[in-house]
Order: C-alpha cells, then sequence, then structure tokens
C-alpha cells in the first residue's frame, strides 16, 4: 500500500512539471512571434517614409519640374503632285533636302500626361519639275505654330495629339506652260498614338501611327479646301536625369482637295530632338 500511495505521488509531480513546461514553450513562442511581426511593421514603415528605396525611374518621374524646354531639329524629303483641271496641267514639284527647326516648351503636368507649345520654320526649294512646265516662286518658307499633348495609358501604350496653325505650299496652273507656287494658311490636327517595343533603364523604341485631318477653309483661286493623310513612325528615346535626347524616322501622306487641283504630299526623313528640364 505504502508502494502504490508513492508511485500516485510521482505520478502527480511528472504531470505538474510537464504542464508547467508546456505553458513556458508556448509563452515563449508567442513572444517570439510578436517580435517578428513588430520587424515587419517598422521593416514597411521605413520602405513608406523612406523615398530612397523606391527606384530612380519613379523618383525621377516624382520630382520631375513643370517646364521643360525642347529643341527639335529634321532633315525631310519632300514632293507635291497634281493636275489642274482648268488647264489640264499636270505636276509633281520635288524639294530640295530640307531642314526644319522647332523650338517650345513642355509642361510636364502629372507623370503620365504632359503638353507642348511649339514654333517651326523651314525654307522649302523645288530641286525638280516636269519638262517644259515653268515654275514660279521656286523658294518658300514655312512657319507653323504647334499645340499638343500625350497621355500614357499604360507603361507599353500612350495616345498623342497635336493641333497646327500655319503655312503649307500649294501650286496652281496660270497657263499650259506655268505654275505658280503658293503658301496657304491651314488649321490641321494630328491625332494617333505609339507603341513602345522596349523600355530597357533609360532607353527606348517605339512604333508610332496618326491620322491627319485638315479642317476645311476657303481661299481665293482655291475655292473650298480639306484634306486628310496619315503618319508612320519609328522612335528612339533616351532619358538622363534632367534632359533627354530622341531620334524619330518618319513617313507621311496628304491628300488636299482644292476646287481647281487636288494635290498629294509625300514627305519623310528624320527628326532629332532634345529638352532639358527647367
Amino acid at each position: 500500500m505504502r508502494y502504490i500511495k508513492l508511485l500516485i505521488l510521482i505520478l502527480i509531480s511528472y504531470y505538474l512539471s510537464y504542464d508547467l513546461h508546456a505553458e513556458e514553450l508556448t509563452t515563449t513562442a508567442a513572444a517570439i512571434e510578436t517580435e517578428k511581426t513588430e520587424q515587419k511593421s517598422e521593416l514597411n514603415n521605413e520602405k513608406l517614409n523612406n523615398p530612397s528605396n523606391n527606384s530612380e525611374k519613379e523618383k525621377k518621374e516624382n520630382d520631375k519640374p513643370f517646364n521643360s524646354f525642347y529643341l527639335d531639329g529634321e532633315f525631310r524629303y519632300f514632293s507635291i503632285s497634281g493636275t489642274d483641271q482648268l488647264y489640264n496641267v499636270s505636276q509633281k514639284l520635288t524639294f530640295r533636302a530640307a531642314s526644319l527647326e522647332e523650338v517650345g516648351f513642355i509642361q510636364n503636368w502629372h507623370k503620365d500626361f504632359k503638353s507642348y507649345l511649339g514654333v517651326n520654320y523651314s525654307i522649302l526649294q523645288v530641286s525638280d519639275s516636269n519638262a517644259g512646265i515653268t515654275v514660279n516662286n521656286s523658294v518658300n518658307r514655312e512657319i507653323n505654330f504647334v499645340v499638343g499633348a500625350k497621355y500614357n495609358l499604360f507603361s507599353f501604350l500612350y495616345l498623342q495629339s497635336e493641333y497646327s496653325y500655319g503655312g503649307i505650299l500649294v501650286f496652281r496652273a496660270l497657263n499650259v506652260q506655268s505654275v505658280k507656287i503658293e503658301s496657304l494658311f491651314i488649321s490641321k490636327l494630328n491625332m494617333g498614338g505609339g507603341i513602345t517595343f522596349l523600355n530597357y533603364s533609360s532607353f527606348g523604341i517605339h512604333a508610332e501611327g496618326a491620322y491627319d485631318l485638315v479642317f476645311p477653309n476657303n481661299y481665293s483661286n482655291y475655292g473650298n479646301i480639306s484634306g486628310n493623310g496619315f503618319e508612320t513612325a519609328l522612335l528612339f528615346t533616351y532619358e538622363g536625369n534632367n534632359w533627354g535626347i530622341k531620334s524619330k524616322f518618319y513617313y507621311n501622306s496628304l491628300n488636299l482637295k482644292t476646287t481647281p487641283i487636288n494635290m498629294k504630299y509625300q514627305e519623310y526623313g528624320v527628326r532629332l530632338g532634345f529638352y532639358l528640364d527647367l
């Protein structure tokens, strides 16, 4: 009987010591888990409060000033063809390789939206025409005022539009042996967008397409004027900390309808650009 009581006491002591040890393990595990949770919370707060942990590209976009200055230079080949219905004179005018200079300012409203205002100037000179046809005013100057906007829908897709007002070259027959080149002021809207094929670090490659619309107007000797066309381009860009450069290879086709003659414009060239944040 004494041994049975002794055995019961040993079992009770063992049970009490085991329960106490289990409680200590549970308390220790809970303390470790609480410490891990606090460390994760501190790390998240540090990431949110420390801008240096953001990517360099996001930092540049968020810190970009509102105004930027841009300068573009363009080299292009240009031709106009058509038949004057009054004298039944067909003519194709090919112009010398011409340069165009454009300057303006960019407004950075948001990292995904920007607008710009600019003015461009170019000189066009006829290099070739149909044999036997005299060309009057073979050297002409054009000036255009432009305003545009660009919006990034996604990281790989953007929309852009440009309104321009300025000169466009036209011609009409004076008689069966001569034509006259003139400059008319028109309003034109370019609407399109682009797809980004490559965006590695600060370098990008983009393909662009656009539709051109010439707003109807009326001019003496030409009557009602309207037109439309399209443009395709391949664009390369590079963006630094507060500056950027671009090169754009493009082709443009435009049909201009007037009362005496319907003209077709074909143009291709390369545009080099530079911008600087102010």
